[in-house]
């Protein structure tokens, strides 16, 4: 019946109750900071990802009553907005070689194409809190498996392969146990209220791994 007579320190958090988005007290630690209170007990509360550092809210819930019966804590909104991409980016590169696997041979460029996935863009409600979202393929990473590392910008003229593809390379020794090729989509994910700041999440890349043997022709005389 009164916050008062509650022995310890109580921090906002958003929630729902039977009658919808609503705040309420806990005991625990909570990333919601007040904004706003009112005379009649609503309040506005912000998300902030830091709360030992002030000024750091990336979202607000707008005005919400306080809860009048048991409630659920909302979802938190970075995490939701993080299974959301994850979810999304899982699917791996789909690397066609040429030479093709068991073909490849020294002094012989050998070339890559990657389909690109389209830019996604969503709208999501997390917590009581509208958000807009962003994945992109920022670039394809391949790892052609002797040391060289080559980064090729997310476009289809660039990893269309052979012929006019950039993404190739020349092996100049021969491996007939197979160079390990990695093919990777490098992601970039953002989110943000709208209209707000875009915050990034730092999401890994997707890899796949080709064995690739090259082989070496050898010249000789004919008797």
């Amino acid at each position: 019946g009164s916050d008062s007579s509650v022995p310890a320190t109580l921090s906002p958090a958003a929630g729902t109750d039977l009658t919808g988005d609503c705040w309420y007290l806990t005991s625990r630690s909570t990333n919601w900071v007040y904004i706003s209170l009112f005379v009649n007990g609503d309040a506005t509360l912000g998300w902030d990802p830091d709360p030992a550092t002030p000024g750091g809210i990336a979202f607000a819930t707008g005005r919400i009553p306080r809860c009048t019966s048991e409630p659920n804590p909302a979802v938190d909104p970075a995490a939701e907005v993080w299974a959301y991409v994850m979810a999304y980016i899982h699917p791996p590169p789909d690397p066609d070689l040429n030479p093709p696997v068991g073909a490849g041979v020294t002094g012989l460029e050998t070339f890559v194409a990657v389909p690109i996935p389209a830019d996604h863009d969503a709208s999501l409600s997390a917590g009581g809190v509208s958000l807009d979202v962003q994945i992109r393929v920022d670039g394809v990473v391949v790892n052609w498996g002797d040391s060289n590392i080559e980064t090729y910008p997310a476009s289809a003229s660039a990893l269309s392969g052979f012929p006019d593809g950039i993404a190739r390379h020349t092996y100049e020794t021969k491996d007939q146990t197979g160079y390990p090729v990695d093919v990777s989509y490098d992601w970039t994910a953002r989110w943000r209220v709208p209209g707000g700041a875009w915050e990034v999440l730092g999401v890994p890349n997707t890899t796949t791994s080709v064995v690739y043997p090259v082989a070496e022709i050898v010249s000789v005389l004919g008797g």
